[in-house]
């Protein structure tokens, strides 16, 4: 356990750094990082995203059935992800409804506006 030191007053000055002001030394946490590699919080590319868009946009389409609900879509999409038909950063299989539909809205917006465009 380290001792905090004794309350005093200084200014600090632009050059001080925090290991001395307080005496408690910042180490960086190396372990964090390959932590976050190994959870896949990277970014889909944006044809990825364009095939989930896609597959969304025709799940939410089909003619001749019941509208699908959400969770519905879910399945299916955790379903495609599973077989490798496509590729997202997290699991679907655990994704809320929510969650996905606000994502979908995203990516509406981002390829409804690159259609017009061009």
């Amino acid at each position: 356990m380290r001792r905090v030191p004794e309350f005093y007053v200084k200014h600090k000055e632009p050059d001080d750094k925090w290991w001395f002001m307080t005496n408690i030394p910042i180490e960086w946490d190396k372990e964090f990082e390959s932590k976050k590699a190994q959870e896949g919080t990277t970014r889909s590319s944006k044809y990825d995203l364009k095939v989930v868009y896609l597959a969304i946009k025709e799940l939410k389409s089909q003619k001749g059935t019941k509208n699908l609900t959400m969770a519905q879509i879910c399945q299916e999409l955790a379903k495609k992800q599973k077989s490798g038909e496509i590729v997202y950063h997290c699991d679907l299989s655990t994704a809320k409804p929510n969650t996905v539909e606000h994502a979908f809205k995203k990516m509406k917006t981002l390829f409804e506006n690159e259609e017009q465009k061009d």
